[in-house]
């Protein structure tokens, strides 16, 4: 095992990091160095050495301006390397050689962990039902029924169909779940337009959970069309003991009966969750440790009783069938002489999820019960060596977390005696690659208390934290054999004043943790383990003999750094900014959500509208880094990326105006820092997702269907269609692939994405440009923003037009809605931003500031301390980010600040002039260090100071120009 690297104090060059961590652990590719020059640096030097001291990589002398550099060094595993760097001004006077910073390769091949995954096997009772991967249809019409029968090995607790249909199909149907009785036990029914179909959409809650038994599940059609996807029995293979189980049965259609099986699953009642632990002996002191850690979903990893790691939930989801990522882990502290225990509480996550939920979390192809697969290396003064792997010596038991639902919550309990531990049994396990995680875990950040604490019900008391966030409570229980806690979590409160969380797209009470006492106990920090809630208000009830005190709210996210700070006179936009970040946050848990509370999903689109705003606010570099790793290995063999990433398989269908991250995002991403590897490591994902788009559209408007501009003010799909908005959306996906390609210098490429732009482009204005009116629009729908917004914003508009559809925007903004909004999410993210380019800073800021609906005032009015889904009074999430894409606006003119060329090397300073905003200060911490301007108002104008970092050029413009 590798000798611990000395460190030499040196002067000149200081903050090293690797892949942007001071001394990580794990790492598998060669990785970023960076650092803080003290003087201004033209040239640098780095020199890495192996544990013997030895030099193994020398960059030689670089002429760059840029502090930081990515090694090109072919990685050994478990290998210590040490590197230092210098720099200097003009190649000939250098500074001192930097201290010595180190990292640690991790395990670069599978076949080094020498460990196996291991689980717990549970009965079948317990397991899904599930029939899969069928590709046929069968279509049924009014009158029509059909029907897959099931046995059911446990307890029914929701029953899904793969249905299809056509888009916005005014369509009723109802589903049934019958027992063999002919009693129905539970039905759902679907009345009127439809606006999304996708994978196992449609599933049936039973509750209470109707007995094992035979039961059929019923499609009846009264009108519309509906299909329901079938094919041939699969073979069945030998069972496992974590995997689901396949479904089988009759198939049915008007009682005529069918071969095949239709894609249907069966959620039945889970297991607890599993427990896993090794013992060992040691018999001298340990000089050095390390473990390398897998667990899924996620776990709590203990060893000697002590946790290992600050993060929790760890490790990010991913597409398991693609990549699944480990950590590293120092452990030296945690062990000792003598006998060793290693503990690990495995959660479900997205891997093991359950309970029934229109995404199928529950049926991803990668399903299985939580498992684990780890290796401890340990070293001791004598130079001794030891081992320790998951594999047949490992044991496991039932948890004390008894159910661990996706969104529903946790149930937990104490009791006199545990389960007997039982050996583990190793399993087949997931078959992605294991990767070292790069991004920054998930830890427990800020905690909050309460601002009111009111009794709600003679056995309840409702607590106010006062803002919105994610994470979850603690408290402290007391409770005698008998009693239960059960502990609500919400955004909003009923007509009662109860918390309340609807959420018709998950089965069950969604947010409800509970603790049951089988026999008396004292928890003096009691929280869920595996978990996280979105909400502003929790309900703590006890029954029996049963009381909670104490009561905190803990926040959890990515543990990400701030990156800018923004401040101005004008309380709106103060306030705008501020809870923007919050928000963002509070949705960053591993890969950036849509709501905390009632999807976790990773809406493509969401992040796209908001990253340019993100990145002034924190570091996203390696966890955005991450994500877009998702995207290539959630990418289809068409090319096509889904619209949620990671997906279990829903939103499988091209979509630009939403999975355009896949191209958008490593633009922004390389014009925040500069580095040309971010396009590199992506350019294959972006060829692949425009050629299918091209292949899809060819030069028509876009054609499938799309989210569009989603959640205008009033609706949900826009009134005028997806289309327009799919088809500029494409446009830009397209723009950004062409600058993608020139960065890259492929000319060929660039020139053909960019031709492939302007003929979408003039697709759009063929379809969609009304002459008489000089503007964008479709009949019956009226002046709609956003068809004009887009084009405008990806210089789409033909020049001898330009200047009158600016105009009818400028005059629906002063005339029809006073000044205010009418977009949904891709028109509000570009609106500001095009007012400015038309010459209209001051409707911008009209516009941002509004403080009657719809508008983001609205919700400074209104108290708020997040955004909410949409402009909607209504908005069914007070916690949801993307609306706040027009930050990067607010960040850029009213801040003052904004990159030209990429990784700030230049970048523009130019602040906003209206007299409605007196002062304003905005600072960035760019790869070259903090670029900062400050200004205020007085009478002669406008008084500015700007702070430029080394290595980078800043021109400062104004009202009259440079």
């Amino acid at each position: 095992m590798p000798r611990l690297p000395r460190v030499i104090s040196r002067e000149g060059v200081r903050g090293l990091r690797t892949n942007g961590e001071i001394h990580p652990l794990g790492v598998d590719e060669a990785p970023l160095l960076s650092w803080a020059p003290d003087e201004r640096q033209r040239y640098l030097h780095v020199v890495v050495n192996d544990d013997h001291d030895e030099t193994v990589w020398d960059s030689g002398v670089v002429a760059s301006a840029r502090p930081e550099l990515r090694s090109e060094l072919p990685l050994v595993s478990r290998a210590v390397y040490t590197w230092r760097v210098r720099v200097s001004r003009d190649a000939q006077h250098w500074s001192s050689w930097s201290d010595a910073a180190f990292w640690e390769a991790g395990l670069l091949r599978v076949t080094e962990w020498d460990a196996e995954w291991i689980a717990l096997p549970v009965p079948a009772a317990h397991r899904n039902l599930i029939a899969t991967g069928r590709t046929d249809i069968e279509w049924a019409t009014e009158g029509d029924v059909l029907t897959q029968t099931f046995d059911a090995l446990g307890p029914v607790a929701a029953v899904h169909a793969d249905l299809v249909g056509e888009l916005l199909t005014d369509v009723a149907f109802t589903l049934a779940v019958v027992a063999r009785s002919g009693r129905i036990v539970a039905t759902k029914t679907v009345d009127g337009q439809q606006h999304i179909w996708d994978r196992f959409l449609h599933f049936v809650e039973v509750e209470p959970p109707a007995p094992p038994g035979r039961y059929e599940l019923r499609l009846s059609v009264d009108r519309g069309n509906v299909g329901w996807r079938l094919g041939a029995d699969a073979e069945r293979p030998a069972d496992d003991g974590v995997s689901p189980l396949l479904l089988s049965g009759r198939v049915l259609t008007n009682d005529r009966v069918r071969d095949g099986v239709r894609a249907t699953a069966v959620e039945s009642i889970p297991a607890p969750n599993p427990v896993f632990r090794a013992t060992f002996a040691i018999d001298e002191p340990v000089q050095r440790a390390r473990l390398s850690i897998a667990a899924l979903g996620n776990g709590i990893v203990k060893i000697n009783g002590l946790t290992v790691g600050a993060g929790v939930l760890d490790p990010a989801p991913t597409d398991y069938c693609v990549r699944v990522l480990y950590r590293t882990w120092d452990v030296t502290h945690a062990l000792r002489p003598g006998r060793n225990e290693v503990e690990v509480q495995a959660g479900r996550g997205t891997f093991a999820a359950r309970g029934a939920n229109i995404w199928g979390w529950n049926l991803a192809p990668w399903h299985a019960e939580p498992m684990v697969k780890a290796r401890l290396d340990w070293r001791g003064p004598s130079g001794r060596e030891g081992v320790h792997v998951s594999g047949e010596d490992w044991e496991a038991r039932a948890g004390s977390t008894l159910s661990d639902l996706l969104y529903c919550g946790e149930i937990s309990v104490s009791r006199d005696s545990q389960p007997a531990w039982v050996p583990a049994t190793v399993v087949a396990g997931p078959t992605g690659d294991l990767r070292s995680a790069t991004l920054p875990p998930i830890r427990e950040k800020e905690v909050y208390l309460p601002v009111t604490a009111t009794p709600s019900g003679p056995f309840s008391t409702l607590y106010d934290f006062g803002t919105v966030l994610t994470g979850r409570a603690r408290m402290c229980l007391r409770g005698h054999q008998g009693s239960v806690v059960r502990v609500s979590y919400g955004e909003d409160l009923d007509s009662d004043g109860h918390v309340a969380t609807p959420n018709a797209l998950a089965a069950g009470p969604i947010q409800v943790d509970t603790h049951v006492f089988e026999t008396f106990d004292e928890i003096t920090d009691w929280s869920p383990r595996f978990g996280y809630r979105g909400f502003r208000w929790v309900e703590v009830l006890t029954e029996g003999a049963a009381t909670a005190s104490d009561v905190t709210a803990q926040l959890l996210h990515t543990d990400v750094e701030t990156m800018g700070e923004f401040d101005t006179t004008e309380p709106v936009l103060r306030w705008t900014d501020a809870a923007f970040k919050r928000t963002f946050l509070n949705n960053l848990h591993g890969f950036p959500s849509d709501t905390p509370t009632f999807e976790k999903n990773g809406w493509t689109a969401d992040a796209m509208l908001a990253t340019e705003a993100i990145l002034h606010q924190v570091d996203v570099r390696t966890t955005f880094g991450k994500w877009l790793q998702d995207h290539a290995d959630s990418q289809d063999a068409a090319g096509v990326v889904p619209q949620i990433v990671p997906t279990p398989g829903f939103g499988r269908a091209a979509d630009p105006a939403w999975s355009g991250s896949s191209v958008v995002i490593p633009w922004q991403l390389y014009w925040e820092y500069g580095d040309i590897d971010i396009l590199v490591r992506t350019a294959a994902m972006v060829r692949r997702y425009c050629d299918a788009l091209i292949s899809i559209a060819g030069d028509r408007p876009w054609p499938m269907r799309s989210w569009g501009d989603w959640l205008a003010p009033g609706y949900e799909l826009a009134p005028e269609g997806s289309e327009p908005a799919a088809t500029m959306m494409m446009v830009s996906v397209l723009q950004h692939a062409s600058w993608i390609m020139a960065a890259l210098d492929r000319s060929e490429e660039a020139e053909r994405y960019s031709h492939a732009a302007r003929q979408t482009a003039a697709a759009y204005h063929d379809a969609y440009f009304d002459e008489r009116g000089w503007r964008y629009g479709r009949p019956r729908t009226g002046y709609r923003q956003t068809m004009n917004i887009l084009p405008l914003a990806f210089d789409a508009v033909p020049a001898e037009h330009r200047v009158a559809v600016g105009q009818s925007l400028v005059q629906d903004l002063e005339r029809r809605t006073n000044g205010h909004l009418d977009t949904g999410a891709l028109g509000s993210r570009h609106l500001l931003h095009v007012l400015s380019a038309l010459g209209r800073d001051d409707l911008a800021l009209t516009v941002a500031t509004q403080r009657t609906p719809p508008g983001w005032g609205s919700w400074y009015v209104s108290g708020e301390s997040t955004l909410r889904e949409s402009w909607d009074e209504k908005a069914r999430s007070r916690n949801h980010y993307f609306l706040g894409g027009a930050l990067s606006w607010v960040h850029q003119r009213v801040g003052g600040l904004r990159p030209t060329s990429p990784g700030w090397e230049s970048f523009e300073v130019n602040p906003l002039d209206d007299e409605r905003v007196s002062g304003g200060r905005l600072s960035h911490r760019t790869v070259y260090g903090d670029a900062q301007v400050t200004w205020q108002r007085d009478e002669s104008g406008l008084d500015i100071a700007v702070r430029v970092p080394g290595g980078a050029t800043a021109t400062l413009n104004g009202p009259n120009g440079v």
